[in-house]
């Protein structure tokens, strides 16, 4: 994962054999060998960690302050439960989620 795509409140926290959640950039071939691109800071992780539990509903990430605070567009509510747990994956980032009407 490049320094860029960290989460500078989160590297603390880092330890080996954590189980985390990453946001793939991009995957790209070198050679003979395989790079993956890794991000914890995308403005798009949120949303892809609100897909991964709620693939029913339409998200479009709004704006992310990282480690403190994301915003997310949805095409309808999120329950409390799935958004304390996408918080927990983002270490405590809060989820705020704005329902399109």
């Amino acid at each position: 994962m490049l320094k860029s795509e960290w989460v500078p409140r989160e590297v603390p926290l880092y330890r080996q054999g954590d189980v985390l959640w990453f946001y793939v950039l991009k995957v790209a071939r070198f050679g003979g060998g395989v790079w993956v691109y890794l991000s914890r800071g995308s403005i798009n992780f949120p949303v892809a960690l609100l897909r991964s539990r709620v693939p029913w509903v339409k998200f479009k990430p709004v704006r992310r302050i990282r480690g403190s605070k994301s915003w997310v567009g949805a095409s309808e509510e999120i329950s409390s439960v799935i958004l304390r747990e996408v918080s927990r994956d983002l270490m405590g980032e809060v989820v705020e989620v704005m329902v399109a009407r």
